[in-house]
């Protein structure tokens, strides 16, 4: 009887932990995806920043 109830309670923790490190795996999932947006968006505000500064630099020659 013991060991049928041990049976459970074990059974009981590994679904538990397959559960939070499901949820740990969706989150860390989601992390990256941060990551990888904000990235995206350094990469997209440098460009815009250079060409500001070029149409800045160019601005004088195109009013001469």
């Amino acid at each position: 009887m013991l060991a049928g109830i041990d049976h459970l309670v074990d059974l009981a923790l590994n679904v538990t932990e397959l559960i939070l490190l499901s949820l740990q795996l969706v989150w860390m999932s989601q992390l990256a995806d941060i990551t990888r947006k904000i990235l995206n968006l350094i990469s997209i505000g440098s460009t815009l920043h250079l060409k500001v500064i070029v149409v800045f630099n160019q601005s004088p020659d195109l009013l001469f």
